[in-house]
């Protein structure tokens, strides 16, 4: 069935100028000029100009129900053009991922973002912003890109090709979730709240939820998710009771295992200092970071998602010396070597420790590829003798506690894995630290050393 006429009408705002010319639409408004051509539609648009207020208004004749139809789509369409060209729009796309860390630079100066180390892939992806739109990295969330123009569809279009990037193929969507998402839209300029608007306003949150406000008629934002682990103060108050239980036990067992005769046959001194030098190691991770770099505060602060392999590797270790123990127990009786493997242990902490300490805001556990305006490079202190203390700190520290298991297996391992690790890591991180200060940071690389072997 067909209608003999059906209309649509759309108010155009004070301060915006609509010409349509052959169905050729041109909105200008203060944001700049927006164009559609929607010649292919059969249908008639006029602009109506009112002393008061000038409208749009769009009519079909004899049409069908999809003809009709494309009355409210060409109405949408409009109505969007006079928001880009007012306000702009907006889109935030969040980087979700499990193990391996997605990292986006973002390049020519707005106009193309580089996605690196996806599912841990070794391809670079680049992907170019359409007309008129520009990409950039969030300031207030982590791992978030904002996407900006004023047309709606190529700042949509742009979206979809970054979400297109990383998307993962042959294998179960179900467990690989991994991949850049639309976490949200809106406009550029946000409305100006009215007059009773003004007195209900929340003060803004702290970066960080483990710092809550205590007014009762202020609900707090939701936790923050990094993995598994919810980033709250009871998680936080929970994951460093478990550490400080376990540094004790394992004191405990160091204590006793060198001074007492009486004590299970697994329960050495050697088997105790690891357990609380790894206690210790992760706690102090997090409580240097609370005491020297608050606004990056959180539960990732322990350290305890790096990875599966990161655990695997010490689950290994643990695994090599209580079965070396048990069948091949002379071969753990070497004190000498367990000490030194104490000295490195202890050094490497105090290391990695103080470079954290000294670099203080500076300082991040995550490769930073954007400079932030506060960002310095540090040159004195600790850093005056080493490049990258804490790499190297955490490099003796890892060999350490294999020399006090006496562990000649995972030694060689450990070694092999962390130099390709901080070899790829320094080169990665020097690159960014190129861009950020140039020639400084050149005659500073040329002149101190990272005291990791093999890693120039």
């Amino acid at each position: 069935m067909r209608d003999v006429l059906q209309t649509e009408e759309l108010d155009i705002p004070a301060g915006i100028d609509v010409s349509i010319k052959s169905r050729l639409i041109t909105v200008t408004g203060p944001r700049g000029t927006l164009s559609k051509n929607v010649r292919h539609v059969n249908m008639d648009i006029r602009l109506v100009k009112n002393a008061n207020k000038n409208r749009v208004t769009l009519a079909v004749w004899q049409g069908g129900r999809k003809h009709v139809a494309c009355l409210r789509t060409i109405r949408s369409l409009i109505n969007n053009m006079i928001i880009g060209v007012t306000k702009g729009f907006q889109y935030k796309m969040r980087a979700v991922y499990a193990h391996f860390p997605i990292n986006c630079i973002i390049q020519d100066s707005g106009r193309q973002v580089e996605i690196r180390n996806f599912l841990g892939e070794k391809t670079v992806r680049h992907v170019s912003m359409l007309e008129g739109v520009t990409v950039a990295e969030s300031t207030a969330q982590k791992d978030e890109l904002v996407i900006e123009g004023n047309d709606i569809d190529m700042v949509s279009q742009s979206a979809a090709s970054i979400h297109g990037s990383c998307l993962v193929r042959n294998k179960d969507i179900r467990k690989f979730l991994d991949g850049i998402y639309v976490s949200g839209k809106g406009t550029i300029v946000q409305d100006e709240p009215n007059a009773s608007e003004r007195y209900l306003t929340v003060p803004s949150w702290p970066r960080t939820s483990l710092h809550r406000h205590s007014t009762p008629s202020c609900r707090p934002p939701p936790p923050k998710y990094n993995g598994r682990i919810p980033n709250t103060p009871f998680f936080a108050s929970l994951i460093s009771f478990l550490l400080g239980s376990l540094f004790g036990l394992g004191l405990l067992a160091a204590l006793s295992g060198a001074f007492t005769l009486e004590r299970p046959w697994w329960a050495t001194y050697q088997l105790g200092f690891f357990f609380a030098a790894w206690a210790a190691f992760h706690w102090g991770e997090y409580a240097v970071t609370a005491g020297w770099n608050l606004e990056k505060c959180s539960v990732d602060s322990f350290l305890l998602e790096n990875g599966s392999m990161y655990h695997i590797a010490h689950g290994t270790a643990v695994a090599e010396y209580v079965l070396t123990l048990y069948f091949r127990p002379a071969w753990k009786v070497h004190p000498y070597i367990s000490l030194f493997g104490v000295t490195l242990v202890l050094l490497g902490q105090t290391l990695r420790s103080g470079a954290m300490i000294h670099a203080s805001t500076n300082f991040s556990h995550a490769v930073a590829f954007r400079k932030r305006p506060s960002h310095v490079l540090v040159t004195d202190g600790i850093y005056a003798y080493l490049r990258h203390p804490s790499y190297a700190g955490f490099f003796y520290w890892a060999l350490g506690t294999q020399l006090v298991l006496l562990n000649p297996v995972s030694f060689v391992l450990y070694s092999g894995a962390m130099w390709r690790f901080f070899f790829y890591r320094v080169k990665a991180e020097e690159r960014a630290l190129v861009a950020f200060f140039g020639e400084e940071y050149e005659k500073y690389r040329k002149r101190v050393g990272t005291w990791i072997p093999f890693v120039p």
